[in-house]
């Protein structure tokens, strides 16, 4: 896995977080998808990796724009990214990198529900 060592910091989740997602853009042009079930494996304030069974478009040909919707201890987000990268699991699952956009706001808000959750024992 591709990992980006300059973030400040990136929450491994213990147990994957569910996510549901679905596709928005590919390659400029609206679409409308229907969502897919995912798991977050690891969340920073500029990226998260998820799994899912579902084989989508190559992000290397293409530019894949989805949102992605999870909760963090009660706090509901809904965050637009972008497909970076794609690995193939041993499972024949599929890893994801996504790359968030995403407003200052909301951004101190998705860490302080990081931080709250690192803090649960």
């Amino acid at each position: 896995m591709r990992y980006k060592r300059g973030e400040a910091f990136r929450y491994v989740f213990g147990e994957p977080l569910p996510v549901l997602f679905h596709l928005t853009k590919i390659d400029g042009k609206p679409i409308e998808s229907s969502s897919g079930q995912a798991q977050m494996i690891d969340l920073s304030p500029k990226g998260m990796r998820m799994y899912t069974t579902f084989n989508l478009p190559d992000s290397k040909k293409r530019t894949i724009l989805l949102e992605v919707h999870f909760s963090i201890l009660g706090e509901q987000f809904a965050i637009e990214g972008e497909i970076v990268w794609q690995e193939t699991s041993f499972d024949g699952g599929y890893y994801y990198g996504i790359g968030l956009f995403i407003a200052e706001e909301e951004k101190n808000r998705l860490i302080n529900s990081i931080k709250n959750l690192a803090k649960k024992p």
